[in-house]
């Protein structure tokens, strides 16, 4: 029986042929990529305090006492050094200076010596930048129509913001770990007058912008302008006397008087909030 390639048969055998040289062609020469950093988790990211390390990730393991040697932070930031695999974490001693910017810069560093033979290639010279939260702090406003009113004093931008309409009168404020709400109580400045109106609770943005470490990076904590009031609790049933916010954020302990038909207050008790979410209505005080 007589069996002849086919055209199209020739071509497959052709480039099979092609293929399997240059496969081969590139297994004798040997691997000719160059060590560089794949990843930088702080690249091009606002830092706060709460972010106390970072990664660098590469394509390949590094000779680390030379990356270590050679990693430059400017200005500088203190911190120890620790590596496992193709990453390296750099965990800073103090935290982070506000407002300012750094650069990172690293080159000259080696890969990782597979033999005694083998000569380590050096890596490919690597470039990152990031800058700490703005120095900012919020205040309440004393003078004409700025009294009674959040107001955020940017000393990075030099910019100053009233935060909270003139219509609310705040009592007390709290800001969020990461800066970018605050927590407060005001009363309408319509009842200002009364002998002892009852205060409801806020929440306003400050347009701060955020990034939260990455264990926690699913707050989802979204970009907001500034200004942007949420009403978090009324004083309809429930006289909020004093609040508290927890280190995290993530909760809100308030004591609250049980407003009685008569016009007094009732029971004082504890009540626990998880984020934004009022109490249930039937959740009993928290220790009562």
């Amino acid at each position: 029986m007589n069996w002849k390639l086919q055209p199209l048969d020739r071509v497959v055998f052709t480039l099979m042929g092609i293929l399997s040289l240059l496969i081969g062609l590139l297994l004798w020469s040997g691997d000719h990529t160059l060590p560089q950093v794949r990843e930088f988790s702080w690249q091009n990211k606002q830092i706060a305090a709460q972010n106390s390390a970072f990664i660098l990730g590469f394509n390949r393991p590094m000779n680390w006492p030379e990356v270590e040697k050679n990693l430059k932070i400017t200005p500088p930031l203190p911190g120890k050094v620790s590596w496992s695999g193709k990453r390296l974490a750099y965990t800073l001693l103090d935290p982070i200076p506000y407002g300012q910017r750094f650069q990172l810069q690293l080159a000259d560093a080696t890969e990782k010596s597979l033999s005694a033979n083998y000569k380590s290639k050096k890596m490919r010279p690597f470039r990152g930048a990031f800058q700490s939260r703005d120095r900012a702090f919020v205040y309440l406003g004393v003078n004409a129509t700025e009294t009674g009113r959040l107001i955020l004093s940017n000393l990075t931008q030099g910019e100053t913001k009233v935060l909270t309409p003139e219509n609310l009168k705040v009592r007390e404020f709290s800001p969020y770990p990461y800066g970018d709400r605050i927590l407060f109580t005001a009363i309408e400045a319509s009842a200002s007058n009364q002998p002892d109106p009852f205060p409801q609770l806020y929440t306003v943005s400050t347009g701060l912008q955020v990034t939260p470490p990455e264990d926690i990076a699913d707050l989802n904590l979204k970009p907001a302008a500034p200004g942007e009031v949420k009403l978090l609790l009324d004083n309809q049933e429930y006289q909020i006397l004093k609040f508290d916010l927890s280190d995290d954020g993530q909760r809100i302990i308030l004591q609250r008087a049980a407003q009685q038909s008569g016009g007094g207050l009732g029971q004082v008790s504890l009540w626990q909030m998880q984020g934004d979410n009022p109490p249930p209505v039937d959740q009993y005080p928290a220790g009562g």
